[in-house]
C-alpha cells in the first residue's frame, strides 16, 4: 500500500521478485553476542571509554566538593563540619546583634554571585524575623575580646554595655561580613573573627576596631582561650586604648569632675562576671535565722526532700534547655553554702510575661482556652517523647520518689522508685497550675513553665490539668486514692530498689594482671588499675606503667553501666561506684550470680550449639536494643575528649579525634565493641545471657565497628577482620588524613 501523497513508482522502476533459489542462497541477518561485540572494540575505543567514564565521575566529584564547599548553606552550627574550622571562611549577613561581643550570622554562600541580596526569595534584608528563625543562624561568639555585658538572668548591666552594644550593631548590623570559624564553645556557640567591607573591598577586623574604640577588652578566660593569629596586635591595641583613656577605659574631665561626675567603674568584664557569678533569681532553703513560725509558735521546718526536690529541678532544667525546645527558664547554678543551705539559681521570666493566675483581663476566658490548646496540643506530646525504665525524677537519690503534695498528703504511705523491664514512664511535669505557667501579655503564647521541683518520668495519668482551674482549688480537682491504686500497683508488679549493703571484709578471689587488680566479693565486683608499689617489673627492668587511657575506660564502663541500667532491659551488672583514690581508678558493680558460667569456660558437649544459641540471642535481642541508643557524638560517655577504641581496632592504628556529625547524617549507634566469649555470662542450664561485662570500650560508633567476636574462641578473635577497613571507616569520619604512631595496650 502506497500513501496517497507518495510518487506511484513506473513499471520498470517496480521492483523485481527474487528467485527462491537467489532468496536462499542469500546469507541469514544474526544477533551478536555481548563477547562477539566485545572483539570488534579496539583499543582506542576502549581507551575512549574509559577516559570518557573517568571524566565523568571526577567531573561528578569535583561539583560535588564544589557544592558542598560554596554553594552549600550552613543553616546552623550543628551542620559545621571539622574541615570548617581554622581553614576557611565564610560570607554572610547579621540579622541581630545580642551583646558587645557576639551576634548572629545568617550565612549567604556564593554572596551577590549567587543572588543574595537582590535575587527573589534571597533577599535576606527583607527577610521577617519567622523567617530568620526558620532558616537558621549561627550565634557566633568574636573571639580574642569581651565586651562589657548587658543586664541578663537577673544580673545588673555592667558600665558601658549599652555604649558597646551600639558600637558593634553600627558594625555589623543588618550588613555583610565575613567570618572564621575556630571553634565550639561551652554554650554551643562558634567563636570565631569577622570582618566587615568598605567601599567594596577594604576589610575591617571588627575585634580590632571595638578594642582600638575601648568597647572591648581581651578576653581573660581560660577555658579554650581563641586570639587568632594578631594576639600581639590585639594586645597593642587595648593597651594603647587604655592609655588614651577611651571608651570603657575613660575617666570624667576636668569640666565633668568640677560638676561632680563620678568616674565610671573600670572594671573588666572578666572581673564583672567573677563577682556576679550566682546572681539571679532562683529558690533556697531557709537559714535556720530565717525560718518562719506558725500560729502555735513552732518552726516551719523544710520537708525532708526539700534538697532532692531543688537539685532535680536544676537537673530537669538542664536535660530540658539541652534536648527540647519547650519555654523553660536557663539554669545557672545549683549550689549548698555555709550551714548545707542549697540554692538553685535561674535566669529571670522576661518583664513582658505574667502568670497565668495574676492574668486578669476581660478576655481570661479567651487565654485559657488557647493555654489548654498549646498544653494539649505542644507542651505535653514533647514532654511524652522522652521515656524511662525507672520510675521518679532526676535526683541523685536513687530511693526518694519526688510526688506532688496533691499525691503524697495524707496518705500515710510512702512509695519508692521502682524500674520495670520496658521504658514506659513518660516525662511529667505534675505541677503544672495556674502560678506555674507565664505567658506573653500581648500574644498570650507561653513564654515559661517554671517550678520543675516534682517533674520526672511517672504514668501519664499523674499529670493532670491543674491549669484549668484557680489557684485555690487546684487541690480538689481530681481523685488521689485512683492515684494512690496505680502507685500501689507499680509497686506490687515491680519489686521496689532497695539499699544493698555491700559486703567487702571477705575476698572470695583476687588476682592481677600486669596493671589492673580484680577482687571477687560475695555481692560485688572490683576492678583497679595498680597503684605504684603494686606496679609489675618488666622485662627490661623497667616498672609497667598502665596505659593513658586506663581510668578513662574504667570511668565511661561505670556511666555506660549506669545509663543501661536506668534506660534498658540488658543484662547488665548494676554500677555501685567509680572514685579515685591516690591516683587511681576504682569501679565498683554487683557481682555476677554465682550460677552462671563465662561462655568461654563452658565446656560441654553441646558448646557450638550453645555458642549458636547465644550468638542468635545477641543478634536478635541484644544487639538491635543497644541500637536503639544513639547519638551525634562520636565515642564513649567519658567526659574528657579520648576515643576509647578496642585494642583490636586502635593498635597501631593511631588515634582519632572525637567529632560531633551534624544533624542530616545518622546518628552513632551503642556498641559494645569487646563482646567476646570472656565477656558474655550464661545460664548453664537454659544458655540464656545472664550477664554482658567489660564495657570498658562502649561508646557510639557505626555499628561496622561492633565484630561477632563471640563466634570464636579467645584466641581466635584477634584475626576475625581487618582493622585497616575499620580504619579508613574511622578516617573518612574523623576527617584524618594521616595515621599517626598509634597507641599499643595490652588486652587484659
Amino acid at each position: 500500500m502506497s500513501w496517497p501523497w507518495s510518487r506511484r513508482p513506473k513499471d520498470d522502476e517496480k521492483p523485481k521478485e527474487v528467485s527462491q533459489p537467489v532468496a536462499e542462497s542469500l546469507p541469514k541477518l544474526t544477533i551478536p553476542t555481548e563477547a562477539q561485540i566485545r572483539t570488534h572494540l579496539t583499543p582506542q575505543q576502549i581507551t575512549a571509554y574509559a577516559c570518557t567514564s573517568a571524566i565523568s565521575i571526577g567531573a561528578y566529584l569535583v561539583l560535588a566538593r564544589l557544592y558542598k564547599r560554596f554553594i552549600r548553606r550552613i543553616p546552623t552550627h550543628e551542620y559545621l563540619r571539622p574541615t570548617d574550622f581554622r581553614k576557611r571562611t565564610f560570607y554572610g549577613y547579621v540579622p541581630s546583634v545580642g551583646d558587645g561581643d557576639n551576634f548572629h550570622f545568617f550565612h549567604t554562600p556564593g554572596g551577590r554571585w549567587a543572588g543574595w541580596g537582590w535575587r527573589s526569595g534571597k533577599e535576606v534584608q527583607n527577610f521577617s524575623k519567622v523567617q530568620i528563625r526558620e532558616a537558621g543562624t549561627i550565634h557566633l561568639r568574636l573571639a580574642a575580646i569581651d565586651a562589657p555585658e548587658m543586664s541578663h538572668f537577673g544580673k545588673p548591666e555592667q558600665p558601658f554595655a549599652p555604649e558597646a552594644l551600639a558600637a558593634l550593631r553600627e558594625l555589623v548590623l543588618e550588613k555583610y561580613v565575613r567570618v572564621q570559624f575556630l571553634r565550639r564553645d561551652q554554650y554551643d556557640r562558634v567563636v570565631g573573627l569577622a570582618w566587615v567591607y568598605k567601599w567594596g573591598f577594604w576589610k575591617t577586623d571588627v575585634c580590632m576596631v571595638m578594642l582600638k574604640t575601648g568597647m572591648a577588652g581581651m578576653y581573660e578566660g581560660s577555658y579554650k582561650v581563641e586570639w587568632g593569629d594578631d594576639e600581639e596586635g590585639y594586645r597593642a591595641a587595648e593597651k594603647k586604648a587604655k592609655e588614651r583613656g577611651v571608651g570603657m577605659w575613660q575617666a570624667p574631665g576636668l569640666v565633668e569632675r568640677m560638676l561632680g561626675v563620678e568616674a565610671k567603674s573600670l572594671e573588666t568584664p572578666r572581673e564583672y562576671k567573677t563577682r556576679t557569678a550566682g546572681m539571679g533569681v532562683g529558690g533556697k532553703e531557709l537559714r535556720s535565722g530565717e525560718i518562719m513560725h506558725d500560729n502555735w509558735g513552732e518552726p516551719m521546718l523544710a520537708p525532708k526532700n526539700s534538697k532532692p526536690r531543688l537539685q532535680n529541678e536544676f537537673l530537669m532544667l538542664k536535660y530540658l534547655q539541652k534536648h527540647t525546645n519547650i519555654p523553660v527558664p536557663c539554669p545557672i547554678s545549683y549550689t549548698e553554702e555555709e550551714g548545707g543551705v542549697t540554692v538553685l539559681t535561674v535566669a529571670k521570666v522576661p518583664n513582658t510575661a505574667c502568670s497565668l493566675s495574676q492574668y486578669r483581663e476581660a478576655d481570661r476566658d479567651l487565654v485559657l482556652q488557647k493555654v489548654d490548646l498549646e498544653l494539649s496540643t505542644k507542651i505535653l506530646p514533647s514532654l511524652r517523647k522522652y521515656t524511662s525504665c525507672r520510675l521518679g525524677g532526676m535526683n541523685e537519690d536513687e530511693l526518694l520518689l519526688l510526688l506532688p503534695p496533691r499525691v503524697a498528703i495524707n496518705t500515710g504511705k510512702e512509695w519508692e522508685r521502682v524500674v520495670s523491664r520496658e521504658p514506659k514512664f513518660v516525662l511529667c511535669h505534675n505541677d503544672l497550675s495556674q502560678g506555674n505557667i507565664f505567658i506573653d501579655r500581648n500574644t498570650h503564647a507561653i513564654a515559661a513553665i517554671i517550678d520543675w521541683e516534682y517533674a520526672g518520668y511517672y504514668p501519664p495519668e499523674l499529670e493532670e490539668k491543674l491549669w484549668k482551674h484557680d489557684s485555690n482549688d487546684f487541690w480538689h480537682t481530681d481523685k488521689p486514692e485512683v492515684l494512690w491504686g496505680l502507685l500501689d500497683d507499680l509497686m506490687a508488679r515491680e519489686p521496689p530498689e532497695k539499699q544493698r549493703h555491700i559486703d567487702t571484709d571477705t575476698v572470695i578471689e583476687e588476682w592481677r594482671t600486669e596493671y589492673r587488680g580484680y577482687k571477687l566479693y560475695a555481692d560485688c565486683f572490683v576492678k583497679s588499675d595498680l597503684k605504684a608499689s603494686e606496679r609489675k617489673i618488666s622485662n627490661r627492668g623497667e616498672l609497667i606503667m598502665p596505659p593513658i587511657n586506663s581510668r578513662a575506660r574504667l570511668q565511661n564502663e561505670f556511666l555506660i553501666l549506669k545509663y543501661l541500667w536506668k534506660h534498658s532491659n540488658l543484662p547488665v551488672p548494676e554500677p555501685f561506684s567509680f572514685v579515685v583514690e591516690d591516683d587511681v581508678g576504682i569501679l565498683t558493680v554487683a557481682a555476677i550470680p554465682a550460677s552462671a558460667t563465662m561462655l568461654a569456660d563452658y565446656e560441654g558437649t553441646d558448646r557450638d550449639a550453645v555458642v549458636h544459641e547465644v550468638g542468635l540471642e545477641l543478634t536478635t535481642e541484644v544487639l538491635p536494643i543497644m541500637h536503639q541508643h544513639t547519638s551525634h557524638r562520636l565515642g564513649g560517655r567519658n567526659p574528657d575528649e579520648l576515643l576509647l577504641l578496642p585494642p583490636r581496632v586502635a593498635i597501631k592504628g593511631g588515634q582519632w579525634p572525637r567529632v560531633t556529625r551534624y544533624h542530616l547524617e545518622p546518628p552513632f549507634v551503642l556498641c559494645h565493641n569487646d563482646l567476646d566469649q570472656s565477656n558474655i555470662f550464661i545460664d548453664p542450664a537454659t544458655h540464656a545471657i545472664v550477664a554482658i561485662i567489660g564495657w570498658e570500650y562502649a561508646g557510639y560508633y557505626p555499628p561496622e565497628i561492633e565484630a561477632s567476636l563471640w563466634q570464636h574462641s579467645m584466641h581466635e578473635h584477634w584475626r576475625t577482620e581487618e582493622p585497616e577497613v575499620l580504619w579508613r571507616l574511622l578516617d573518612d569520619i574523623t576527617g584524618r588524613k594521616e595515621r599517626g604512631s598509634g597507641q599499643n595496650e595490652d588486652k587484659t
